[in-house]
C-alpha cells in the first residue's frame, strides 16, 4: 500500500462520523464549573486585596509607633536639656 492511497484510505474513513451533540445536562454542568471557577477567582482577588490592605495597616501602624516614640524622646530630651540648665543656673546654699 502506497502513501496516496493509505491517504485516501484514512480520509474516507472519516465520511461515515457523525458530529456528536451534547445533551443539555452536560452543557449545563460545564457552565456551572466555568461560573465556580470566575466565582473562586473572583474570591481570590477580594482576598488578595483584603490582605494587601490587612499588612499595608500593619505597616502604617508600626510606622505612627515609632514616630511617636521618637517624638516622644525629642520632648523628653528637650525636658532633659531645660531641666539641667535650671539647675546648673539655680544653686541653692542651705
Amino acid at each position: 500500500m502506497n502513501k496516496e492511497q493509505w491517504i485516501e484510505e484514512v480520509l474516507n474513513s472519516t465520511v461515515e462520523l457523525k458530529n456528536n451533540r451534547l445533551s443539555h445536562d452536560i452543557y449545563n454542568n460545564v457552565l456551572s464549573k466555568i461560573n465556580q471557577k470566575n466565582a473562586y477567582i473572583t474570591n481570590y482577588n477580594k482576598l488578595k486585596w483584603i490582605s494587601v490592605a490587612a499588612v499595608l495597616l500593619v505597616f502604617l501602624n508600626i510606622g505612627s509607633v515609632l514616630h511617636a516614640k521618637t517624638l516622644r524622646n525629642q520632648h523628653n530630651k528637650g525636658i532633659n536639656i531645660l531641666v539641667d540648665e535650671l539647675n546648673a543656673n539655680n544653686s541653692y546654699n542651705y
